[in-house]
């Protein structure tokens, strides 16, 4: 599941000092990831016994970053005869993704992507959302998890985070997150791996239930290891 922040015009004032900083980079993050995240249907996610080997790091990216917020991207011709590619000049990013899945159409992602055979419920999503002027560095990972994982209890009661835990990236910052949660009986997760380049936030996450998980999260990992920085 992932979601796209929709801003209030917000002004910055510094009193100056450290605690000044700390002040604005929390104010930052949370208008970031504070926001209205799209609601979950009632069927989905992974159990919380899901083993912590599950989660997997990242290869190295880089990135030029653009100050727009990113337009729905370009689906271009496939690039073998399993994979599509999925290209955002704004966003400036390029991905490729297998044919066992598809592009839906989706007003709060950048990118969403579910199964040709399979329950819709299970997708993947690349967000970019915009955030307010700041401090350069002041886009701090604790604080985007923080809100991040805010914004999922709104609609998750009893959501716990199983792990948690920083991803070494050439030319980023980057944390991955594993949550998970108990819905009608069923267990479910949102895993999310939170990029931080040029002072923009990245977002690429995965919601699936039990009997998904595994090849939904094979998707994923695949996707990241594709993901190409453009200008």
């Amino acid at each position: 599941m992932s979601f796209l922040v929709h801003f209030r015009s917000m002004g910055t004032r510094f009193c100056g000092g450290g605690a000044a900083l700390l002040l604005m980079c929390g104010v930052v993050s949370s208008a970031v990831l504070g926001g209205c995240r799209r609601a979950v249907p009632s069927g989905r996610g992974v159990p919380s016994s899901q083993p912590a080997s599950t989660v997997t790091t990242t290869r190295p990216l880089s990135m030029a970053a653009e100050a727009a917020m990113p337009k729905p991207g370009v689906l271009l011709a496939a690039s073998t005869r399993s994979e599509q590619t999925f290209e955002s000049t704004k966003a400036g990013l390029r991905l490729r993704y297998s044919s066992d899945w598809r592009a839906k159409e989706s007003p709060d992602d950048l990118l969403m992507l579910v199964p040709i055979n399979g329950p819709e419920d299970r997708t993947i999503t690349m967000d970019v959302p915009d955030v307010p002027k700041h401090l350069p560095g002041a886009m701090a990972l604790p604080l985007i998890q923080s809100g991040y994982i805010d914004d999922l209890r709104k609609h998750h009661a009893g959501l716990k985070v199983q792990q948690s835990q920083s991803v070494a990236m050439t030319a980023c910052k980057a944390r991955l997150v594993q949550s998970t949660w108990t819905q009608n009986g069923a267990d479910y997760t949102d895993v999310a791996l939170l990029i931080v380049h040029a002072d923009r936030v990245y977002i690429l996450s995965l919601d699936s239930d039990l009997a998904g998980y595994p090849a939904v999260r094979e998707e994923m990992d695949r996707i990241e290891k594709t993901l190409e920085w453009i200008k």
